[in-house]
């Protein structure tokens, strides 16, 4: 009996501790479902981080399908292991993006996202960023295009 109540104790006690991302837009979290990354399968607000973080390159759409449907990204900063994040045609016009914590960064796509501003100053390995349709303010360095 001491064994049932210790383990039961420890699952419980494990289970509470599991840490998990908050991702509001169901769309975006529906994407990550797609993709396998999102593993518990369900459209509930939330992903565990421990799948965030076993993530290295993200592509959501493509230069012919758009993402336009997505309108939040919020929960992205939790993939802080990503070295290339890819980003066709999101709505982020209302919300921006919150890439502060992605410092493996190196390659970095938005084309058409309508972002008015992103910070890259903590993506130092950043070699490649494409932005279009946007006026951005990178991190102190006005784009327009």
């Amino acid at each position: 009996m001491k064994i049932y109540i210790t383990l039961l104790f420890t699952i419980s006690f494990l289970k509470g501790y599991t840490q998990t991302t908050l991702i509001p837009d169901p769309v975006f979290e529906q994407h990550l479902i797609t993709k396998g990354i999102d593993t518990d399968g369900l459209v509930n607000g939330q992903m565990l981080t421990a799948d965030a973080l076993a993530v290295t390159q993200l592509t959501l759409g493509s230069p012919q399908i758009y993402v336009n449907n997505i309108r939040n990204l919020a929960g992205i900063e939790a993939f802080t292991n990503l070295e290339k994040l890819e980003v066709y045609g999101a709505d982020l016009y209302n919300t921006g993006l919150n890439i502060v914590n992605l410092n493996k960064l190196i390659f970095l796509a938005l084309p058409d996202c309508r972002l008015k501003t992103v910070d890259v100053s903590q993506s130092l390995l950043l070699e490649e960023i494409y932005l279009s349709n946007s006026a951005v303010d990178v991190g102190g360095n006005s784009i327009n295009n």
